[in-house]
C-alpha cells in the first residue's frame, strides 16, 4: 500500500492518502479536495493537476477524464 502525504485545511495539518481509495477529486471555493468512497474528504492546498500528478503520476490532464459514457447492454 502507498502512502501520499499532502498539506491540509482545517483542524490538521497534514493527512496521509491511499490513492487506491480516491473516488475523485474537485476543486472548489476552499482549495482541492480529495474524496473517498466512504464519503468523507480533504481539502489540500495545491491546484488539482498538481494534486492528481503526486497521487496518480505524471499523466497528461486529458488522461483523467472518462472518454464516454458507458452504456447498457441491450
Amino acid at each position: 500500500m502507498q502512502l501520499v502525504k499532502f498539506e491540509t485545511q482545517g483542524e490538521s495539518h497534514t493527512a496521509m492518502v491511499n490513492p487506491d481509495q480516491v473516488a475523485f477529486l474537485a476543486e472548489g471555493l476552499y482549495g482541492t479536495s480529495i474524496h473517498f468512497a466512504s464519503g468523507e474528504y480533504v481539502i489540500c492546498h495545491g491546484e488539482l493537476d498538481d494534486i492528481a500528478h503526486k497521487l496518480f503520476g505524471p499523466k497528461p490532464a486529458s488522461e483523467y477524464l472518462i472518454a464516454s459514457t458507458p452504456t447498457a447492454p441491450s
